[in-house]
């Protein structure tokens, strides 16, 4: 980039995201190849850690590359979306939010459950199978996308905001071009190149940012996040046909549809199930309430998942492959998933917390005063997810163990919950701030039944769980209390934000120390091992 355009730019974009889009795409390789070292001595370590070690040779270096995946889009699309929400307004990210659920359903028939069918087969797949999945996944995406184009009147109508009917049709765009990458991206998956996997996501997530970012200075509104999500769906797709070249054959045998669909029906249930519960909501709001409402919630949203789904989804993948080997001894299975509790907790819980209390510098200093409303959305969801947390660990053997249908059962009855719960605020004509109370309530049912679950299975119960959560939960509320206090003494500043942030970090190390040594020894140690050579 020559200087002349530089100093074009530099008069409405800041120099740090100049400096940073640009050394993201020039040196994209280089800085990933710089730090699978660092990530495959985590995995290592971990694996150790859980006393199954002779599991490292066979999944660290692909679960080295997802982990890679989700840290490094979640770290670009945070530190974009600070900046893109200081252009936008609420009301821009409430039209897209909008959307989600059509577009979360619409996803789910796509694929269906064939991908995880395809994943689960081994290397039993032939490349029939691979193209009948592939022209299903292309029929269904168009099917959809037409149905959205043509609908995007009823949906404008639904909610009341014409806006939405051409935002609609062109977010319509992402279903077509996820499923034509669909099947490229499983058959990497099961060549474990997740090296591959990780670059393209990466790569598509800088561009799209780029794409987002000039668009928003340029005083698009709501088409710079359209424009993103399409651009990111649609490089994507371009880079798994450069980087995987496989081609549908011109055939589809209905029978091995039928055999494929039969497997993965279930999955689609739990899918659609999924969708419906995180989206739900900007559903609701953008229906009975305001469109700035759910612009509000959906940042809200966005900003605390960013904090703790991806903790506790890296630390599954790492477990996952352990608790299927040990799935048929009960004792170790069970001690197993105590200390994925133990370890998820005492990581997770602190971060959520601390959020918790940081969440109004946080947007006030970041995201400016406009979007201080999403600052109770932020608050009431790190409650709810500290219970998603605890149950999330407590029930990870499920899947491992073969309980598909039992977890798919609790999906549906959890939703259930939450849907009479809604219901009910409505019916009771409540405020929208205690109406997003019920997605708490709605957790704590679910870690209920699923701590339930685990005594009947593995033995594992409410004393036990108790025990095991007690260090993380107890610490993290003293640490969160003395943060608390110095943003209530002290007011809202930078400088106040970085002291409360190594104040609370040093509190909550220094209370594990003295009241939770065996464990803090545990996780010291694991630490060492990242710092020692691989042999």
């Amino acid at each position: 980039m020559s200087p002349m355009v530089k100093r074009q730019i530099a008069g409405k974009l800041p120099t740090f995201v100049i400096n940073c889009c640009c050394c993201s795409l020039c040196s994209i390789n280089s800085f990933l190849n710089s730090c699978i070292c660092l990530y495959r001595k985590v995995i290592f370590a971990w694996l150790i850690f859980v006393n199954v070690e002779s599991l490292k040779d066979k999944a660290a270096k692909g679960i080295v590359w997802k982990f890679f995946d989700q840290g490094g889009t979640q770290i670009i699309q945070f530190i974009s979306g600070i900046y893109i929400a200081r252009l936008l307004s609420p009301n821009d990210y409430g039209l897209v939010g909008m959307l989600a659920i059509f577009l979360g359903v619409s996803q789910a028939f796509i694929d269906s459950g064939f991908r995880a069918t395809l994943v689960q087969k081994g290397e039993r797949v032939t490349n029939e199978e691979y193209s009948v999945v592939f022209f299903f996944n292309a029929a269904v995406s168009i099917f959809f996308f037409f149905l959205i184009y043509f609908g995007a009147s009823s949906i404008s109508d639904f909610y009341g905001e014409p806006k939405l009917f051409w935002i609609a049709r062109a977010m319509g765009l992402t279903l077509i071009f996820t499923s034509f990458g669909l099947i490229h991206q499983v058959i990497l998956e099961k060549r474990l190149n997740f090296r591959t996997l990780a670059k393209i996501r990466i790569a598509s997530v800088i561009i799209s940012v780029v794409v987002g970012l000039l668009l928003a200075i340029a005083g698009y509104g709501v088409w710079s996040l359209v424009f993103m999500a399409v651009s990111e769906s649609a490089v994507r797709m371009l880079l798994l046909w450069i980087y995987n070249k496989w081609y549908p054959r011109l055939v589809f045998n209905l029978r091995t549809f039928k055999s494929l669909f039969y497997n993965g029906s279930r999955l689609l249930f739990s899918g659609m199930m999924y969708q419906l519960n995180q989206n739900i909501f900007p559903l609701v709001i953008g229906k009975f309430f305001t469109t700035t409402d759910v612009g509000f919630y959906s940042q809200g949203r966005k900003l605390q998942r960013r904090i703790g789904d991806f903790i506790t989804s890296s630390i599954q993948n790492v477990l996952f492959p352990v608790q299927s080997l040990i799935k048929d001894d009960v004792p170790r299975l069970k001690n197993a998933v105590r200390t994925n509790v133990k370890v998820t907790t005492l990581v997770a819980i602190p971060a959520i917390m601390g959020f918790f209390v940081l969440a109004e510098p946080f947007v006030e200093l970041f995201l400016t005063h406009k979007w201080i409303e999403s600052v109770y959305y932020i608050q009431v969801l790190s409650v709810a997810s500290v219970f998603y947390v605890i149950y999330g660990a407590v029930s990870s053997y499920l899947v491992p163990i073969g309980k598909i249908n039992t977890a798919v059962g609790l999906s549906v009855f959890f939703n259930v919950v939450l849907v009479a719960l809604l219901m009910m605020g409505l019916f009771l004509h409540v405020n929208l701030k205690v109406l997003i109370i019920s997605k708490v309530i709605q957790e704590l049912i679910t870690l209920i039944v699923h701590i339930i679950y685990s005594k009947r299975f593995i033995g594992y119960t409410f004393g036990e769980v108790g025990k095991d959560i007690l260090p993380a939960c107890s610490f993290s509320v003293i640490m969160s209390g003395f943060v608390w206090l110095i943003g209530t003494h002290y007011g809202i500043s930078l400088r106040i934000l970085a002291i409360q942030l190594v104040l609370g970090i040093f509190i909550y190390v220094l209370l594990n120390y003295l009241f939770n040594r065996k464990m803090f020894l545990e996780i010291l140690s694991f630490i060492k091992r990242l710092t020692a050579k691989e042999k």
